[in-house]
């Protein structure tokens, strides 16, 4: 599943996502809604996750979010 979208997420709700168990693999860069002037890079494998702060944007970019996992839990997500 793949996503991305220009306005601010909430943190919490990409979180909860990620920790779905059907979740095997996440990356992306995320324009979260506490802090939206910052670039956010996430990278996550099984239980590992790591959520960093690279620095402002340059210019207006979308959050995009790929996320890899198991049918059951991914087919339920839209798309884009």
């Amino acid at each position: 599943v793949c996503s991305s979208d220009l306005e601010p997420v909430e943190r919490a709700l990409v979180l909860d996502l990620l920790r779905q168990p059907g979740v095997l693999r996440g990356k992306g860069i995320v324009r979260f809604a506490e802090a939206p002037e910052r670039r956010a890079i996430i990278h996550q494998v099984g239980t590992y996750l790591d959520v960093g702060d690279d620095g402002p944007w340059s210019e207006p970019e979308d959050s995009r979010l790929v996320l890899l996992g198991l049918r059951p839990v991914l087919g339920s997500l839209p798309r884009e």
